[in-house]
């Protein structure tokens, strides 16, 4: 384990760097959104709405996308994420809805072209580790960042916060251009999707499932938490949960390759955490059952991506593919919470996601028999 975070560390100078700077500046504007849009007057049925428009321009828009320039998709990633950034800071009556437009164009141009360059050269002896290193540079800036975020907040309030987010985003374009490589590949999306077989329903599912935690969760915590220091070290306090222990059960998932039998105890104990959450009644239990499904979530996570991309090669266009299937997973499952949230129905929301990780489960046994 520590040879493997001796040769990470060897290539902090380069695009590494890059995304640990990203990483820092998105936990630091992007952290505080739902309680931004409460404070506006959102409603919790209408934030997650705004979640699920996201991914459904997302899902759209990538199919017509069929070819790819890293550098400078990654480059409007980052500079969609600004002008996020900027609708914010300058808050008006339509600045919800350029956040949703450019949040589902950034979710393609950035987290497809990053997953792809982050995980190249990555074989199935260190799928796990990889995708834990890949959770951890986020887990852990995610401790530390929220409390600088609420300093922000708290001297100088929401629109400094966002103007600094976006300035920071726009100073990362220039210091690191020179380090994203240039690539410009040809991605079909119906030769993607026809390659994608054995793993469409589960990503579904595992689209719908991401989002639980830091949009469905978190948004359900503002009954609980009602000003931004306690929304921040709430968020502080999750990011602390599960971090090193990811690490060591992803190594030992990679020297066995025993990833489902794993996964069969993880998911277990996640369905059972998903339902306690119907018995939150004040802050203290917020903590613990959040705390405990946070924990299962990161112990889960890398065996889960390792799961996809054993299965198949990592080129961009597996990338571009799953993206795309995890989108369409969140929309329709979006779209059913806040249809519940809106009558107040939290209870069937825990019980539904705690339903879709029985499937998982089961079409993992069905699907993925490849996979010891």
């Amino acid at each position: 384990m520590i040879s493997k975070l001796d040769e990470y560390l060897k290539k902090i100078d380069s695009f590494y760097l890059f995304y640990s700077v990203l990483c820092v500046i998105m936990a630091f504007g992007f952290s505080f959104v739902p309680i931004f849009l409460k404070q506006k007057g959102f409603a919790l049925h209408l934030i997650i709405l705004l979640y699920a428009l996201y991914t459904l321009v997302a899902s759209i828009t990538i199919l017509f996308v069929n070819s790819f320039s890293t550098r400078r998709y990654l480059v409007y990633g980052v500079i969609l994420q600004a002008i996020m950034m900027l609708a914010f800071a300058f808050y008006g009556k339509y600045s919800y809805l350029i956040y949703v437009l450019l949040a589902g164009l950034y979710q393609i141009f950035f987290w497809v072209t990053i997953n792809y360059l982050f995980f190249k050269g990555t074989t199935a002896n260190n799928n796990a580790t990889n995708s834990s290193f890949y959770q951890l540079i986020p887990g852990i800036i995610g401790v530390v960042v929220p409390p600088i975020s609420l300093l922000v907040l708290n001297f100088y309030g929401y629109s400094w916060l966002y103007i600094i987010s976006s300035i920071l985003f726009t100073l990362s374009i220039f210091m690191f251009y020179n380090k994203i490589p240039d690539e410009k590949i040809d991605v079909p999306s119906y030769d993607g999707i026809k390659k994608f077989d054995g793993l469409k329903a589960i990503t579904l599912i595992e689209g719908a499932f991401q989002y639980f935690g830091p949009i469905v969760l978190t948004v359900y915590s503002l009954n609980f938490l009602k000003t931004e220091t306690e929304y921040g070290l709430f968020l502080s306090f999750l990011g602390l949960i599960g971090l090193v222990i990811s690490v060591i059960i992803a190594k030992k998932s990679d020297e066995s390759h025993k990833r489902k039998g794993y996964l069969y105890i993880l998911f277990t104990l996640l369905i059972l955490s998903v339902i306690s959450l119907i018995f939150l009644k004040s802050q203290l239990y917020l903590l613990i059952f959040a705390g405990v499904f946070t924990g299962l979530a990161y112990l889960s996570f890398p065996i889960r991506l390792a799961i996809s991309m054993d299965a198949k090669t990592m080129e961009l266009s597996f990338w571009k593919t799953r993206e795309f299937f995890l989108n369409v997973g969140r929309v329709p499952t979006l779209l059913l919470t806040s249809v519940l949230v809106f009558y107040d129905m939290f209870w069937a929301v825990f019980l539904f996601y705690a339903m879709l990780l029985v499937v998982y489960m089961i079409l993992l046994r069905i699907k993925l028999e490849n996979v010891n």
